[in-house]
């Protein structure tokens, strides 16, 4: 097997470990290092991290580089006229760290990578620096063609980054590997470019729970602060909330993760704020719910909580690239009347909880398997 010098890219830190992309990125690499491969990590912070815990972590094969946002610029007035969809798009290049170049260019000469990863499409072109002898892979994360759709159709402001297919395609065609976390989007870039897709789904932690014949009414909501987040929560207290109350006299809603500070007080709502060991948060419920409506990629809560053992309720966009464990490994509910019902039969029925959460052990276990496959094969 070739030991590989992997340069990863990222606009994203590993720490802290409180949002899916950055436990994708951390947990990836870490198999990578535990397979022989030297993997280097150059962090360009579009999102805030914690430097002291990061060159804690990677040691000499940690590399910064304060991010700086390039000059705007805008589609034509004329083309957003003509079509209105330009008003919410970027180029794959309008968020890319300038000085990234040179950077890369430095510590390629230093270290000579064989291979190397750029975090999301928008970070692209740093794979531009290596040559033809250097494996380069572009970590997708989510699909961003037209995603402001996504929020359109659920009557919300978009938000964050969307783009034209053309400019996706732009993006993933620098790299000789694209890697998609789910099969729905590996069917997408298939159909977008020659280059080779894979589905590198997120290696989770496998803890087998205790056995629970009837849960605690307690259910867990664990986020980071983006709209995603702040929609799927704010929404399902006003409609979802009030009914579990009525209905379940003494239930509780923990809100962990700096999602707590755009949650409003509310009884029965207990908010733990910043999470730093995620294994301590699901401790405090049986029950884990992720009621988003908006989004792309894979939702690695939901991921997450399935390998510790928890009794997931998620929405059916939650779901997605999930969906052979629905209703054994978890449960899927779009509206408050379905997901009561599932709350009083986890409440009444005596097994039932582990039923489903014995499910999860065995689907997360099955699920890990893929994605160490996949990257065996890549770096082989």
């Amino acid at each position: 097997m070739m030991r590989h010098k992997i340069l990863i890219i990222s606009p994203t830190p590993t720490h802290p470990t409180n949002a899916g992309n950055r436990a994708r990125i951390l947990v990836y690499s870490t198999f990578l290092t535990e397979e022989g491969h030297e993997v280097h990590f150059l962090y360009s912070d579009q999102e805030g991290g914690d430097l002291q815990a990061m060159q804690s972590f990677w040691g000499e094969r940690f590399h910064y580089l304060p991010y700086q946002k390039p000059e705007p610029r805008p589609y034509p007035v004329w083309l957003t006229a003509l079509n209105s969809n330009y008003r919410y798009y970027s180029r794959v290049d309008d968020h890319y760290n300038v000085s990234l170049d040179g950077e890369i260019r430095k510590l390629h000469k230093e270290h000579r990578f064989t291979a190397v990863i750029a975090e999301y499409i928008f970070n692209t072109r740093g794979l531009l620096n290596f040559g033809p002898e250097v494996l380069k892979l572009v970590d997708t994360h989510d699909r961003m063609t037209k995603r402001h759709k996504l929020w359109q159709q659920a009557g919300k402001q978009p938000v964050w980054y969307s783009t034209p297919r053309k400019e996706e395609k732009k993006g993933v065609d620098r790299a000789d590997v694209v890697m998609a976390i789910q099969d729905r989007e590996a069917a997408f870039y298939r159909k977008l470019t020659r280059k080779k897709v894979v589905t590198i789904g997120h290696l989770v932690s496998v803890i087998r729970p205790e056995k629970i014949d009837i849960p605690r009414k307690r259910l867990l909501f664990l986020g980071s602060n983006n709209p995603n987040n702040y929609y799927a929560i704010t929404d399902f207290i006003q409609f979802y909330w009030p009914s579990l109350l009525e209905h379940f006299p003494g239930i509780e809603l923990y809100v962990a993760g700096n999602i707590c500070e755009r949650v409003e007080d509310r009884p029965g709502i207990i908010k733990m704020g910043e999470v730093n060991d995620i294994s301590n948060i699901y401790r405090v419920a049986d029950l884990v719910v992720n009621p988003i409506t908006i989004g792309t990629g894979l939702k690695i809560k939901n991921i997450e909580s399935i390998g510790f053992g928890k009794v997931l309720i998620s929405s059916s966009v939650g779901a997605e690239g999930l969906e052979s464990g629905a209703g054994n490994a978890f449960l899927v509910a779009d509206d408050p009347e379905r997901f009561r019902t599932h709350l009083q039969e986890l409440f009444s029925i005596p097994g039932y909880h582990s039923e489903i959460a014995a499910g999860a052990i065995r689907f997360a276990t099955a699920y890990n398997r893929r994605p160490c496959e996949e990257l065996k094969r890549i770096f082989s």
